[in-house]
């Protein structure tokens, strides 16, 4: 119908100009929303009335309608049950096809595995026994390679001692037997009797000793613990650091170097090398520089127990160092390491009553030769010898467990305690150095006629023995210049002296 507002039917496609349009285009719409509500209330009263919701018992047609949609659900409950059931039989019957092709693969390598261990029984020991041999002829070159190197280290030692002229002599003074070391034409300084010799005789003797062991120490290829420094191009004399400040490669300030004065305020901590040299008699240096005569002391202990270290790594023959004693005497030390071996006679070691030949005197016997190397291979007899142990080889090395086992037995693993006891000993001797030796001339009034010995009825000790105590004083210490020429002063005056002719006075302490 036409709108009578608009004059025109309804339509969809243009759009509403007034309400009646559209009310009238909704109008169909609610029908059909009344249609449904209306269809919907109907059926609810019928599922009420078949389901007896208002009623106390429930009508037949329900209790059917529950019990068919229970079977129907049993049924397929069922139906899901039996196709669970028959996947895992399937899966049941491939396990069991996987597990007998398991069992069949694991029977046949354990039958491959017996059949390999009866066959490797057989080849077992052949291959072990060839590996054995193998082992052995490598250790067997090894260890013949290493005695080579051995006995070559010995040889080039005792070329060195032999070559720096260290022997060993005997003086018989009072039916007493006393041995004698010599290196380089001078006698080894003991340390106990720093108090009796020249400072020349001291610094030669120390210099000479601290060469051969530096030399010596390069052949054996051992690092000592408290570290040498040779006479160099920018101080020309050996001195020795603590084990504390040795291999550093840090400065150093030399003892009474010019660089090392300029340099003490900006760099004090820098370590400070002992000196093994004096210019003054020790007991003259005691009394006017006791913090150098300290620094001394402990520079010849540092070498003596460089020596005491070597002599115990190489296990030489001869006294055990087990008291500062033996590590004091520096000549017997150098003489049991390096001339006399377990396997060496001591061929250089004779008994004379003379003083030693001098090194230009066309008297002196040159040294023995050394031993072959080929004589030198039975060093290993009842344990390692010279040569040996090293830090530059594998084999036997000082580093390894045997060898730091071997040296953390030593009694005297510090140079302290020795030090200290070297520098009470010196002291002692000092203090105790009251007594002077007075020559026959100065003994007698020179206008007396009376014979020597007519007024020597106080001495009867020999003239060598006075001599020897006129020595031990530190005034006779002073004036002499050299060993040698004192040992030539004492052959003269032993031929023009007559016995029994000397006197002692104590004289004032100093």
């Amino acid at each position: 119908m036409h709108c009578a507002t608009c004059s025109r039917p309804p339509s969809a496609k243009l759009g509403f100009n007034c309400p009646t349009c559209a009310r009238s285009a909704v109008y169909e719409l609610r029908y059909q929303h009344v249609a449904v509500l209306l269809q919907k209330e109907q059926l609810g009263r019928e599922v009420e009335d078949t389901t007896g919701a208002n009623n106390t018992g429930r009508s037949s047609a329900w209790s059917f309608v529950q019990s068919r949609d229970r079977a129907e659900q049993s049924r397929l409950a069922a139906q899901q049950l039996r196709e669970h059931s028959e996947l895992v039989r399937q899966e049941i019957g491939s396990c069991k096809a996987d597990l007998s092709h398991l069992k069949a693969s694991l029977a046949k390598r354990r039958a491959d595995l017996a059949s390999a261990a009866r066959s490797h029984s057989t080849r077992l020991a052949p291959a072990l026994e060839h590996v054995e041999r193998s082992i052995k002829r490598t250790t067997h070159r090894w260890d013949q390679l290493h005695q080579r190197t051995a006995e070559a280290r010995v040889f080039l030692c005792r070329e060195a001692a032999s070559l720096y002229g260290l022997r060993q002599r005997r003086r018989r003074r009072n039916g007493v037997v006393k041995d004698e070391y010599f290196i380089g034409g001078i006698s080894v300084i003991d340390l106990r009797d720093l108090n009796n010799a020249t400072p020349s005789h001291i610094s030669t003797s120390l210099n000479h000793i601290a060469h051969l062991l530096i030399l010596i120490t390069h052949y054996l290829s051992l690092q000592l613990p408290a570290e040498i420094t040779l006479p160099h191009r920018d101080y020309p004399l050996p001195t020795v650091f603590l084990p504390a400040s040795s291999y550093t490669a840090r400065p150093v300030r030399f003892p009474g170097s010019t660089s090392s004065a300029h340099s003490a305020s900006s760099a004090p901590a820098l370590p400070r090398p002992r000196p093994l040299y004096i210019d003054k008699p020790l007991p003259v240096l005691a009394k006017e520089d006791p913090a150098a005569y300290a620094l001394f002391i402990e520079g010849a202990t540092l070498l003596a127990w460089d020596i005491a270290w070597v002599c115990r790594a190489q296990q030489a023959s001869g006294p055990t160092l087990s008291t500062w004693e033996d590590v004091c005497a520096l000549g017997r030390n150098l003489h049991q390491l390096l001339v006399v071996g377990p396997d060496a006679k001591v061929a250089n070691a004779a008994t004379i009553t003379g003083p030693p030949p001098s090194r230009t005197s066309p008297s002196a016997s040159p040294a023995p030769p050394p031993p072959p190397p080929s004589s030198l291979s039975g060093i290993t007899t009842g344990g390692l010898g010279l040569g040996h142990y090293s830090h530059g080889s594998a084999h036997t090395s000082l580093l390894s467990a045997a060898g730091i086992e071997h040296m953390r037995a030593w009694r005297l693993a510090s140079p302290v305690k020795i030090g200290d006891k070297l520098k009470a000993a010196l002291l002692g001797d000092m203090a105790g150095a009251e007594w002077e030796v007075l020559e026959e001339a100065a003994w007698h009034d020179p206008n007396d006629k009376t014979t020597p010995h007519e007024n020597s009825d106080t001495t009867t000790g020999t003239g060598q023995e006075n001599e020897s105590a006129r020595i031990r004083a530190a005034n006779g210490a002073a004036k002499t210049d050299s060993l040698l020429e004192m040992q030539q002063q004492q052959q003269q005056q032993q031929r023009t002296r007559s016995t029994g002719a000397n006197g002692w006075m104590k004289l004032k302490p100093r």
